[in-house]
């Protein structure tokens, strides 16, 4: 049998002569390699889990900025159907609009952040659920801001 080598059982002949033991007294088995011999691990005690923070105000951040999305989506529909509420949005002529649609929708972004904010605060809720509702939200922009899509309403 060589020093390093595999004997004729396919063992490693460090592992049989103890190369790999652990320097405070057991063997060192690797993480899943417990053998039929080896000793059992210790559990560690179970520590009592503790209380989440409050991530409603991350909700209430990512929720609010789907509504400011789908605001937008809805201010374009509706002046692209509307001319006085397309008159009304106009704030500089040359972009027309635009420029109101953008400014609506940042507005009831900081309402709606602004009251969320105030009222899940404390609150312990699904950051999926508020993902999924933000990604509803931002699929109402998007469509409403899909120029095929407003223009089936102008005037």
């Amino acid at each position: 049998m060589r020093a390093g080598g595999v004997d004729g059982d396919g063992y490693f002949a460090e592992r049989r002569a103890g190369a790999w033991d652990d320097p405070r007294g057991g063997r060192d088995h690797g993480a899943g390699d417990q053998g039929p011999y080896a000793e059992p691990l210790a559990e560690e005690p179970a520590e009592e889990l503790e209380e989440l923070e409050p991530n409603g105000g991350i909700v209430a951040a990512i929720v609010a900025a789907g509504v400011g999305c789908a605001a937008l989506g809805v201010c374009t529909v509706v002046a692209a159907a509307v001319s006085g509420f397309a008159d009304f949005l106009t704030l500089y002529a040359p972009s027309g609009p635009l420029t109101g649609e953008a400014t609506v929708a940042a507005l009831i972004y900081l309402i709606a952040w602004v009251n969320l904010h105030a009222r899940l605060r404390d609150r312990e809720l699904s950051l999926f659920k508020g993902f999924l509702v933000a990604m509803a939200l931002l699929g109402v922009g998007l469509i409403g801001t899909f120029p095929p899509f407003y223009q089936l309403f102008q005037r």
